[in-house]
């Protein structure tokens, strides 16, 4: 009976170590399955400082990027349908109209009345975004709201001739006293003049300064019968660092 008993235990405790060695063997099985997969996967991101630091690349669902500078991270974009809604048509043609404009005015009056006061964004982005709304059904519907330029200078009003069929220039007027603690005589004036289908005729700083209270603009082409055009008048110190918010001309 005793001797049973014994064989019976060290039956058990064999029993009892091949278990333990199959689960390590399993443990090990699966580790190197894992090991093999990890080595295979396909890594596309980089963090380059620290676990809280920027990241460069995709994990996941998650691209990690660097604009202007800011460390950022954004979910990919889903894969969607194509809507095509009349307001969201709409939109996209506003949106196209107001890149096109802003493609035009980018050299002269972007780059250098809003770059520099553009916050956690370009200038161009900034200007599409105040003028984005002034757009409708691809046209300029809303001037009185659009803007070559968005400052802590006051505003200064002005008038030109009505523009018609066959012109090619024009004469903007302004008055010269100053207002506010913020313009100068020695102010620099820069103007766009837009037809209504977003054509650009004019866009340029002005060899004057707004002591001078006039000055004649040169259209890059001779106005036609179908033509609606606006246009618009800023001041602005000659180093840049203080702009006007600009002005709509009224025709006289």
């Amino acid at each position: 009976m005793f001797t049973w008993l014994l064989l019976n235990i060290e039956f058990i405790k064999i029993c009892i170590s091949l278990v333990s060695i199959l689960i390590k063997l399993c443990s090990f099985i699966s580790f190197i399955s894992s090991s093999i997969k990890f080595k295979k996967a396909k890594f596309m991101a980089t963090i380059k400082q620290g676990i809280l630091g920027g990241v460069s690349g995709k994990i996941g669902s998650v691209v990690g990027s660097s604009w202007k500078g800011i460390a950022v991270l954004r979910s990919l974009a889903l894969s969607v349908a194509n809507p095509r809604t009349g307001p969201q048509v709409q939109q996209r043609t506003n949106f196209t109209s107001i890149v096109k404009v802003g493609s035009d005015l980018l050299g002269a009056i972007i780059v250098p009345y809003w770059n520099r006061f553009a916050v956690k964004m370009s200038g161009y982005n900034s200007f599409c975004q105040v003028n984005m709304s002034t757009f409708a059904d691809g046209l300029l519907v809303y001037p009185n709201n659009f803007y070559i330029s968005v400052g802590k200078m006051a505003s200064t009003p002005f008038s030109h001739p009505d523009i018609v069929e066959g012109a090619t220039q024009t004469t903007l007027t302004w008055d010269t006293d100053l207002v506010g603690s913020f313009q100068d005589t020695s102010d620099i004036p820069f103007a766009v003049a837009l037809t209504n289908k977003g054509e650009v005729l004019f866009a340029h700083e002005l060899t004057a300064q707004r002591i001078a209270g006039s000055y004649v603009i040169v259209f890059n082409r001779t106005i036609a019968a179908d033509d609606t055009v606006f246009v618009f008048l800023g001041f602005a110190r000659s180093n840049y660092s203080i702009v006007s918010t600009s002005t709509l001309g009224e025709t006289t």
